[in-house]
């Protein structure tokens, strides 16, 4: 994603594109409410559109609350979706769904299914579960 400069070997291609990314770490600005953190990725996002991308995913109840107040599992919801609104041609997801309860996690999953359909999406995870959730056409890797 160019965040750290590499020490050998390169990756081509990528110029030009527009890469979205879920961390392992949710990377959200604490001082600001969910509805502005997702709006900082995705500026032409109405309040409303951010306020039901928010409750599509079970953060009815905490939409005002800045993100330093949110539980984990809130503020990993906040983040997956942040990545997902963003205006992007790739979408890198870095075990997007971990610390989520079983309900909250497919949930989640169905939501971001949805929000990806027909979009190139990078997905990391340790769950094969979670390629058969998100309809993944292509596993590129499977490590023992």
């Amino acid at each position: 994603m160019g965040l750290e400069q590499a020490d050998s070997g390169r990756i081509d291609g990528l110029d030009g594109i527009r890469l979205s990314a879920v961390f392992q770490e949710d990377r959200l600005c604490g001082q600001l409410d969910g509805v502005s953190n997702l709006r900082l990725v995705a500026p032409m996002l109405s309040r409303a559109d951010a306020r039901n991308a928010m409750k599509a995913v079970g953060l009815a109840n905490c939409i005002g609350q800045p993100a330093r107040e949110l539980s984990g599992g809130q503020r990993r919801r906040v983040a997956i979706l942040r990545g997902l609104l963003a205006d992007y041609d790739l979408l890198v997801l870095d075990e997007p769904f971990r610390g989520l309860d079983q309900e909250t996690r497919q949930l989640v999953m169905e939501d971001t299914r949805r929000r990806c359909a027909g979009q190139t999406v990078l997905l990391v995870t340790h769950d094969p579960a979670e390629l058969e959730a998100l309809g993944t056409n292509e596993l590129l890797a499977e490590l023992p």
